[in-house]
């Protein structure tokens, strides 16, 4: 474990060379003097720090952002923040991290952090940069960008949804799918079957992580990728709902009250959450009343295969 054992190539069975042993990382750095509420996209007036690439550089000439090869002893934000340092003279430890957004490759990933400061400060150029520039999102799309800033670029700046997530219902699809021994539902196990498990399973692996959901017809993203077409939002925020189980009793016993607490339950949540949010259910009563507030919602499965793949 040394600085700068993290260079290097990488032959990736997606039949490209990628920088980075340990995969690479990015800093998409935004200026704004107050913070951005989730759910919505970036302002258009935004500026984010773009870098002109050194032409001798991979895809030189065109524009992306700071960063590197990532070493084996740091985290995508901690290589993130020593390229922004090395590249433009920026030291933005202080600033406010908004999410990170991992794309994969097979062998490889490259993470962009996003990270908030109040004030865009000076920059230093290096030999890795022809110039450095702050510019408005509005404008970014103009500019001829490397490859995969340009793939990644809608997501970064697009919708930041908040994952409403309901636990007993993950929990319980989580148990089905082990009890049933398939994973055709969600793709991953529950040790232990914790509640503790679930959140930091999500604090890991969904928090700023770009997810699908559908852009026509029904808004229930039901994991199939044909069913829609698909957009990505980033997670930037996860509310867990941590709901008393509900019980339907029947008895002829005259002692016993039989209430159905479903349609409390619903309205209770539903007061919670708005456009932006995106909810975990597979209720249908909850899916539509979600649906006629223009709120989107995935599935329990769904979540869990998202889950297992970020693990």
């Amino acid at each position: 474990m040394a600085d700068g054992d993290g260079n290097g190539w990488v032959v990736c069975r997606c039949g490209h060379r990628h920088w980075g042993r340990y995969g690479a990382a990015g800093l998409f750095l935004l200026v704004s003097a107050e913070p951005f509420p989730p759910g919505s996209p970036f302002p258009s007036d935004t500026q984010v720090l773009l870098q002109h690439r050194a032409l001798w550089s991979h895809q030189g000439g065109t524009w992306g952002l700071p960063g590197g090869a990532r070493d084996s002893h740091e985290d995508a934000v901690t290589t993130a923040l020593r390229e922004a340092m090395e590249e433009t003279g920026i030291d933005a430890a202080g600033g406010e991290l908004l999410g990170l957004c991992r794309t994969e490759h097979i062998d490889w990933a490259y993470e962009t952090v996003l990270l908030r400061i109040g004030a865009a400060p000076p920059t230093r150029t290096n030999r890795e940069s022809l110039e450095l520039r702050w510019v408005a999102l509005s404008d970014v799309p103009e500019l001829t960008l490397h490859s995969g800033f340009a793939a990644v670029l809608p997501t970064l700046t697009g919708r930041r949804a908040r994952l409403v997530v309901r636990a007993a219902e993950v929990l319980a699809a989580a148990d089905s799918g082990a009890a049933s021994g398939s994973s055709e539902d969600n793709g991953v196990a529950r040790p232990a079957g914790s509640l503790a498990t679930l959140l930091a399973a999500l604090s890991a692996t969904i928090v700023g992580r770009p997810i699908p959901l559908p852009t026509g017809g029904s808004r229930h993203a039901d994991g199939d990728p044909g069913a829609n077409a698909l957009e990505s939002v980033l997670v930037a925020q996860i509310e867990v709902l941590v709901e008393p189980p509900i019980v339907f009793v029947t008895s002829a016993d005259p002692g016993v009250l039989a209430v159905d607490a479903s349609r409390l339950t619903i309205d209770r949540l539903l007061a919670r959450v708005g456009p932006g949010d995106v909810v975990v259910t597979a209720d249908p009563q909850l899916v539509r009343a979600a649906d006629r507030l223009r709120v989107a919602t995935i599935t329990p499965g769904r979540l869990l295969q998202l889950l297992a793949a970020g693990g």
